[in-house]
């Protein structure tokens, strides 16, 4: 009985020996794993404008602040970063947008910003393959940069408008 004992103990410690193996493995593979994902594009600049013009609509400058948090993560895992945006967005769907911001242009494309980043969301979700991945993260940055740029042209528009009226003024008064 006790060659029975010893074989048994024999053979409980080799499967043990084998299972620690594959465990070091898993984590060897789980390692590897880390997802690299391309470089994004610039962050277009708002130009011709002043930009202390957008300080008070203060869920905009949260959603610039996240925005570049986005396009300098190359690596790992993109879920938290995209859900704050996600929460950033619905912010400022629920709060009033500032008068000079509040233009369908502008209200268009954060639709289409949500859109993506929603798509983006279940695509981490669904643990798609790295190029899907890529695909939708650039969609999110153009949307970002299309908003951005329409932010910049409602605010040139906003000072021809000033100009304008300021000089109607003076050349009926004239």
């Amino acid at each position: 009985m006790s060659l029975l004992s010893l074989g048994l103990l024999l053979s409980f410690i080799v499967f043990s020996c084998g299972r620690e193996e594959k465990t070091e493995e898993n984590a060897e593979d789980q390692e590897q794993e880390v997802r690299t994902y391309a470089e994004l594009p610039e962050i277009r600049p708002l130009e011709g404008i002043d930009e202390s013009q957008i300080d008070s609509w203060i869920n905009f400058r949260e959603l610039e602040a996240e925005m570049r948090t986005f396009r300098n993560k190359n690596s790992g895992d993109l879920t938290y970063t995209v859900d704050q945006l996600i929460q950033i967005e619905n912010k400022i769907h629920a709060d009033t947008i500032p008068d000079k911001f509040n233009t369908r242009g502008i209200k268009s494309r954060l639709n289409l910003m949500k859109t993506f980043l929603y798509q983006l969301k279940f695509r981490l979700q669904d643990n798609d393959d790295v190029s899907e991945v890529n695909a939708s993260r650039t969609k999110v940055m153009e949307a970002y940069n299309a908003l951005r740029f329409q932010i910049s042209e409602v605010l040139r528009e906003k000072i021809y408008e000033d100009f304008l009226e300021k000089n109607r003024d003076s050349v009926a008064g004239g």
